[in-house]
């Protein structure tokens, strides 16, 4: 985040959040040294329940809020995506990855 406090921060990842349509918890700030800004982290629960749908659902919902995604990770067991094009202002670039769910197999 190009904030300079963790509060506004903390409101650009709402911002960011909303054109998602998704909740959000364990929020958590970092600050990030290299730029004088900071990290936002979160986790927010899939509607899928098959890992297949699942992926898609992730990669749809980083569509909403970036482009231009560099995919990362197995597509088998730990898909992510990375990307420098973000369509919040103020938000420099943002990261995914999808965890599997050991209940019911899916993220």
């Amino acid at each position: 985040m190009d904030a300079k406090t963790e509060e506004k921060s903390l409101k650009l990842c709402d911002r960011l959040l909303d054109r998602m349509k998704k909740d959000a918890s364990e929020k958590r700030v970092e600050p990030y040294p290299k730029t004088g800004g900071f990290v936002v982290s979160f986790a927010t629960e899939l509607k899928s329940e098959r890992w297949n749908d699942a992926v898609v659902e992730a990669m749809a919902l980083g569509q909403r809020v970036g482009y231009g995604w560099q995919l990362i990770g197995s597509v088998l067991d730990g898909p992510g995506g990375w990307s420098n094009r973000t369509t919040v202002s103020g938000v420099k670039s943002i990261a995914w990855t999808l965890a599997r769910d050991e209940h019911s197999g899916a993220g």
